[in-house]
């Protein structure tokens, strides 16, 4: 049913009437992100499904939960709408905004347990439909702040932020030490590579990041 004028006629045997009414319709628009996190990137466009290694579900198609912000772009870039949802293996989620963000342009920001959050480029103006894919250069985040995981040309945020302080440094290290020292194996933001299991191979994704001093990038 579309937006427009109606007549509701009720028939009752004996009796009738009628109603008339103006029906405005609206949408709600839709916002497609496709994003890589690192240490999950196993390649062909693809990562490891993280909660089912770590125990938390059986769907093999679901990497983990991450988080979208549509955030002013002006200074000093205020939160306007945040949404929760699951990130798939092929790298996409999926959310519907806010009727009122149409026509609108937002930074859009994307958020991981683990990982740098991660920046759009630039604004961008909401439509019906939008789609915005962090994978295909690096130059769709902000600053250039994803890394090539795999050399494919395809393009990750970089994980190893575990205590989500924009930086990725001794003292994530730190803490990833602590779950290395304790055999950790879940649900552990550490678990960098989403195995199931916090060890060395964690630590190798973590050191190289510190080495690059590795940082969050925003407007």
């Amino acid at each position: 049913m579309s937006s427009g004028n109606y007549k509701l006629i009720i028939d009752n045997f004996s009796c009738k009437d009628s109603v008339e009414f103006t029906l405005f319709c609206t949408f709600t628009p839709t916002l497609t992100v496709k994003a890589f996190i690192q240490g999950y990137y196993i390649g062909f466009n693809s990562m490891t499904s993280v909660l089912t290694n770590q125990g938390l579900i059986s769907d093999s198609l679901i990497t983990d939960s991450l988080t979208l912000e549509l955030h002013d772009p002006n200074t000093p870039y205020n939160i306007l709408y945040s949404y929760k949802g699951v990130i798939n293996t092929n790298g996409i989620i999926y959310c519907n905004l806010p009727y009122s963000s149409l026509g609108n342009s937002y930074y859009l920001v994307v958020r991981h347990r683990s990982a740098i959050e991660t920046w759009s480029s630039n604004p961008f103006t909401v439509a019906a439909t939008n789609m915005y894919d962090f994978t295909t250069a690096a130059n769709k985040a902000y600053g250039n702040n994803e890394i090539d995981a795999l050399n494919e040309n395809i393009w990750s945020m970089y994980n190893g932020d575990l205590n989500q302080d924009g930086a990725i440094d001794a003292n994530d290290y730190l803490l990833l030490d602590i779950d290395m020292q304790g055999f950790a194996s879940g649900y552990y933001a550490s678990d960098l590579n989403g195995d199931g299991t916090v060890d060395s191979s964690d630590f190798l994704i973590l050191d190289a990041n510190i080495q690059g001093f590795i940082s969050s990038i925003t407007p």
